[in-house]
């Protein structure tokens, strides 16, 4: 009983830490597709900077996104082989 109240009195002070809640895979691999996009944006603009035509920068791009995607692929996944 003791045990109860003490753990109301902390709950009602804001002292009880919450449990810790499982990771969102969907949101994680959204921030990591967002990331990836953020580099190609920025090589893109860089390219664009340099004088590379339209049809050049998108190859460039196109080619870039695939080699991040698929080294983010390799680095970051659990132990269960799912991607993070």
């Amino acid at each position: 009983m003791a045990v109860c109240k003490v753990r109301l009195i902390l709950k009602l002070n804001n002292i009880v830490t919450p449990s810790l809640k499982k990771p969102n895979f969907d949101i994680i691999e959204h921030d990591r597709k967002r990331k990836i996009e953020v580099k190609c944006l920025e090589f893109q603009s860089m390219l664009e900077d340099q004088g590379y035509s339209q049809n050049e920068i998108y190859k460039r791009v196109a080619t870039y996104r695939q080699s991040l995607s698929e080294e983010n692929t390799k680095e970051h996944r659990d132990k269960h082989g799912r991607i993070l």
